[in-house]
């Protein structure tokens, strides 16, 4: 028997193992007492709890090696900020202290070593 305006056959109804079957196989489930629907609802929530609480622990792990890597970093930095302060202080007073002797030396010792190189190069030429 088929319903008029388009509502389909419910010839399926009235077989038994329809009514009993999956609900994956075209059957019909039997309605759940609502107290044992809310357990296993409440069931499902206390699981997804546990997985929360284990989600949040870890994240909290994490935040923990996160802040003691930025802390050494932090420490690192200052130590880092400190020697350059000092070499700093100490090359403004080799400035100030030096009549600028030093830079003259420091000219002469690159102009020795690029002579030294020049002869070099032409006795090895004159070797080979």
């Amino acid at each position: 028997m088929s319903w008029k305006h388009g509502h389909g056959n419910r010839d399926h109804l009235n077989n038994r193992s329809a009514l009993f079957a999956d609900p994956e196989s075209g059957g019909l489930q039997m309605q759940m007492d609502p107290t044992e629907q809310l357990d296993s609802t409440v069931d499902v929530l206390r699981g997804k709890i546990s997985m929360l609480k284990e989600v949040s622990a870890q994240i909290g792990d994490e935040v923990s090696i996160r802040n003691k890597l930025l802390t050494d970093l932090e420490g690192t930095m200052e130590k880092v900020s400190q020697t350059i302060k000092s070499s700093m202080k100490k090359m403004n007073k080799m400035y100030n202290d030096g009549s600028g002797n030093h830079m003259i030396f420091l000219v002469l010792f690159i102009f020795a070593v690029f002579i030294l190189m020049y002869v070099w190069k032409k006795i090895y030429r004159l070797v080979t």
